[in-house]
């Protein structure tokens, strides 16, 4: 080891320690989440799976089902509550780091830049907060990162590994499409990779060579696939999936063009993705995109890059550009942008103030654009209290009424009520909410008395009829103990309509003749009228 070559070390190190530093104090921020609206669906969901009942037919959402089992598995992890999928989704974050140092040995020559993208990526993750985080595409990234690692290394193998590698990438694509299709589209990524190796290097044989990484690899795509279709055969709802992933959500999804043209729809997908979230990914891809480019450089763009241009597709699929449907390219876009910083690291490391201007670069372009948005509050002061709240247990439950509500979602109204139900019913006390609310059923540990989890189904122009008079079927056939009808929850680019349900509830004259006949109500509770049943 020559002399010149300790500082270069030594600062190699630093930056390096610097980002694990940083993605395990973003990770602590981030096991603090509380739920947001989706979270509380998806663990509503996963509750009924837990106790033998199916998504859609028991527990009604319009998601594809993989989320609900990531729930499910954090259900049955030691913890409980909210705790557990935020335990799960830090653990899976930091999985996607060694992925990273992975995929950057392999591509760049060197792990330690994959362990700087992880903690670009992973900043932005957290910045999100609660209720863009613990989404499909937060999981769903992390399994295409694993496999796009597993279908790299294939190309180098032989035999039987070859095979199980494969196999495994096409697995892992096959979840994060359960998680949702427009994440697993990455698969044509990786096949078309294995697909060109196959065929440029297998000579006489490529035809074939080229079939069999076809064939293993969509082997394994099926095998969740049809572990999920027998899952929903043995235990029924397959045609409620159906009418819930494949009519309703489409519907549901087309309302976005009532918002947004073509045009405005390429512009709003491209800014974002590139500079409206993270600077650093944005500057890291121009200066990844400076000379020189090593064959291991490009055929990991090549591999990555495919993947990110086919997720964004998806993205821009969903029309509604909702910052966590980012959540699936962000993180495979950061190490990219982490390897254009690497290659300007290198080039100025040698000198003190080259080191020094690089790393101040990182830290001013981190800190001029954060993805914290739709909470009260900059991120940096969102941490800053939640460092209050784990040091003064005074203060934990008003800091964490403002850390958690966002918009009509008011942390300290849900938390009154889930205190009111607890207080004043039985544990085996059903209720029905007339709402968008579903995590109280979760929090107040109380059975939902219908599959209807939140009341967007009744309150669509598109479904309204239908899941009012199937609504109240179910409420005839099983009167809830207490009935909640909430205010202020208005949803406009979910429901179509600019109305809370308390106004939606006018209009609405079966659920209003049952309310008048058979409750009374007994409370307020801030924002919820609640019925008693009084026979």
């Amino acid at each position: 080891m020559t002399t010149a070559s300790l500082p270069r070390r030594g600062r190699d190190a630093a930056l390096v320690i610097a980002a694990i530093a940083a993605i395990f104090f973003l990770l602590a921020q981030l096991i603090d989440f509380g739920y947001g609206r989706d979270q509380g669906i998806y663990a509503a969901v996963a509750r009924t799976i837990l106790r033998g009942g199916a998504p859609y037919r028991d527990a009604w959402d319009f998601k594809p089902p993989g989320i609900f089992f990531v729930y499910a598995l954090a259900g049955v992890l030691p913890g409980s509550g909210v705790g557990a999928i935020r335990w799960l989704e830090a653990a899976s974050l930091l999985s996607m780091v060694a992925a990273f140092a992975l995929l950057s040995r392999r591509y760049v020559g060197d792990a330690r830049p994959g362990i700087l993208g992880g903690a670009f990526a992973i900043l932005t993750h957290v910045e999100f907060e609660f209720w863009h985080t613990a989404q499909p595409e937060s999981f769903g990234a992390v399994a295409v990162v694993w496999a796009i690692v597993a279908a790299a290394a294939a190309l180098d193998s032989a035999g039987g590994r070859r095979t199980a590698l494969w196999m495994t990438s096409g697995a892992l694509y096959g979840a994060a499409a359960l998680l949702k299709p427009t994440i697993g589209i990455a698969a044509l990524a990786s096949l078309s990779v294995g697909l060109r190796h196959a065929w440029r290097s297998g000579g006489r044989q490529r035809s074939r060579r080229a079939a069999a990484v076809a064939s293993t690899f969509g082997a394994g795509a099926a095998v969740p696939l049809i572990a999920c279709l027998l899952f929903f055969a043995v235990r029924g709802g397959l045609r409620e999936m159906w009418d819930a992933v494949f009519v309703f959500a489409p519907q549901y999804t087309a309302r976005g063009w009532e918002v947004i043209s073509a045009l405005l729809l390429v512009q709003h997908l491209v800014t974002d993705w590139l500079f409206g979230y993270s600077l650093l990914n944005g500057v890291g891809l121009l200066l990844l995109a400076v000379p020189p480019h090593p064959q291991g450089e490009r055929a990991g763009v090549r591999h990555i890059g495919l993947a990110v241009v086919l997720m964004i597709l998806g993205v821009g699929v969903q029309l509604k550009l909702f910052p966590y449907h980012f959540g699936s390219v962000l993180p495979l876009t950061a190490l990219l942008a982490a390897w254009g910083f690497w290659k300007l690291w290198l080039r100025v490391r040698d000198r003190w103030y080259g080191a020094a201007g690089v790393a101040a670069l990182i830290v001013v372009l981190a800190a001029a654009r954060t993805a914290t948005i739709h909470v009260p509050d900059s991120f940096a002061k969102r941490c800053r209290l939640r460092f209050v709240e784990w040091t003064d247990r005074d203060q934990r439950t008003a800091i964490r009424d403002r850390l958690y509500s966002v918009f009509d979602f008011n942390a300290r109204d849900n938390r009154l009520v889930e205190a009111w139900l607890a207080r004043e019913t039985p544990e085996h006390a059903t209720i029905f909410i007339w709402g968008f609310t579903p995590e109280i059923y979760v929090m107040a540990n109380r059975r939902p008395a219908t599959k209807f989890i939140y009341d967007v189904p009744q309150r669509a122009p598109w479904s309204r009829d239908a899941a009012r008079e199937e609504l109240m079927t179910l409420l005839s056939a099983n009167p809830p103990d207490v009935i909640l009808v909430e205010h202020e929850d208005v949803i406009p680019l979910v429901t179509g309509i600019g109305a809370d349900s308390a106004y939606e509830l006018r209009g609405f004259d079966a659920l209003r003749s049952l309310l008048a006949s058979r409750y009374q109500r007994v409370a307020y509770v801030k924002k919820f009228d609640v019925y008693r049943r009084t026979n």
